[in-house]
């Protein structure tokens, strides 16, 4: 009978094995039939590890088809399982994986919090399981604008990566080292960011292609885009952003499919395609609010309301769509609050009061909503405000705010 059961649980494990390597070439339907089936057998064995193990797996493949409230339930399930049996390493993963997953939905207060603890975790059992752990956090100081942290995070990361010669995890990290040094070219046009991108991104695809890991490739392509754009080498960076679309569409990736829509559209955009800018940006937000791709779908309406008002600057809709969108995470909202702010100092002055007030009727910010009251006044020529209780940044913006003279 042990005989029996230890050779159950070995298919069981082959089965998810199996699983694994499916899942690495690409073929995300064929990996999910394999952990299936292993997570069928680890629980008709009562076999619990094997059970949070294919539970982890069945979640992170639903993840890349962009079903994220499946892949949450599934690793809420694997992480009580992992609490119930003690495994402190496994407890650290499941975490790292639900931390990954807020990034992407924008919750991102949650992910720290969630990554702290399982780096926690991994300290106090395997530093190698930390790489992936640093990664994620990496990545979420890249969209908090805190570089500095960011690259401590992906280096370290790197470092063990590299002395263990995991070649998978260094693709990864490449890939988010290279986003990250776009993100801070955007944030301060320096060239070196954009050649250590470039660098970055061009090593990626190489492991990538070696490693036939076509999700990596289509996220090394799509970050190449960009970075060819960035040179004004258009044709090359559409061939590269056509690359990457048809690899995400072979594998059903629909969140990266999206990402990759958007980020098209928006080299289009600035190309001054606006009509294909404006298509493929309503792919990305079709997409994004079917599947609550919540971050998306709010730079979706900002990229939408930036391509109408470069052909009619009466129009900001998509902006109200946008801040109405933002609401459900603070931080984010108050990142698009600057944006529009951004937006507004643009305006001719008879939009400006127009969008002001349509802008009160739909925020839910104490501070942005004094802001635009004293904006109002200002423009008008009145006085009669106060921005003292206003954040330093707020009232920074207000003092640097050009009144237009019509």
């Amino acid at each position: 009978l042990a005989r029996e059961l230890e050779y159950r649980q070995l298919e069981g494990n082959t089965l998810g094995k199996l699983g694994t390597a499916y899942s690495d070439l690409g073929e995300i339907r064929k990996a999910i039939e394999y952990h299936e089936q292993a997570l069928a057998l680890a629980r008709e064995l009562e076999y619990r590890g094997g059970e949070g193990v294919w539970l982890l797996s069945l979640g992170d493949a639903n993840q890349v088809f962009g079903d994220w409230d499946t892949s949450l339930q599934l690793f809420n399930d694997a992480l009580k399982i992992f609490e119930s049996i003690e495994s402190l390493t496994r407890q650290g993963e499941t975490l790292s994986y639900i931390g990954e997953l807020q990034i992407k939905s924008g919750e991102w207060e949650d992910a720290r919090k969630n990554l702290e603890k399982s780096l926690e975790l991994y300290n106090r059992t395997t530093p190698v399981g930390a790489i992936d752990v640093l990664v994620n956090l990496g990545e979420l100081d890249s969209v908090e604008d805190r570089y500095e942290r960011a690259f401590s995070n992906f280096q370290k990361a790197l470092t063990i990566a590299s002395e263990l010669e995991l070649s998978p995890k260094k693709v990864k990290i490449f890939n988010k080292i290279g986003r990250a040094h776009l993100m801070e070219f955007e944030f301060n046009k320096s060239q070196e960011s954009l050649v250590q991108a470039k660098n970055c991104c061009e090593s990626a695809l190489e492991l990538a292609k070696d490693l036939q890991r076509p999700l990596d490739q289509g996220i090394s392509l799509r970050n190449l885009g960009i970075v060819y754009f960035k040179y004004s080498k258009i044709k090359e960076s559409k061939n590269y952003f056509t690359q990457s679309l048809d690899i995400f569409q072979t594998l059903g990736a629909r969140y990266e499919l999206a990402r990759t829509y958007l980020e098209l559209a928006k080299t289009l955009a600035e190309n001054n395609e606006l009509l294909e800018a404006e298509e493929k940006t309503k792919v990305c937000a079709f997409d994004a609010i079917r599947r609550n791709f919540k971050e998306l779908e709010v730079r979706s309406y900002m990229l939408l309301g930036d391509i109408v008002w470069k052909q009619d600057n009466s129009q900001y809709g998509y902006y109200l769509s946008a801040v109405k969108t933002a609401s459900f995470n603070p931080k984010i909202y108050t990142k698009t609050i600057f944006l529009l702010i951004d937006r507004m100092k643009r305006m001719e002055k008879d939009i400006t009061i127009e969008f002001i007030e349509a802008l009160k009727e739909v925020n839910i910010e104490v501070h942005f909503g004094a802001f635009l009251n004293a904006l109002a006044s200002k423009i008008h020529g009145s006085k009669d405000y106060s921005i003292e209780d206003l954040p330093v940044e707020l009232q920074e913006e207000f003092n640097n705010f050009p009144i237009a003279s019509k």
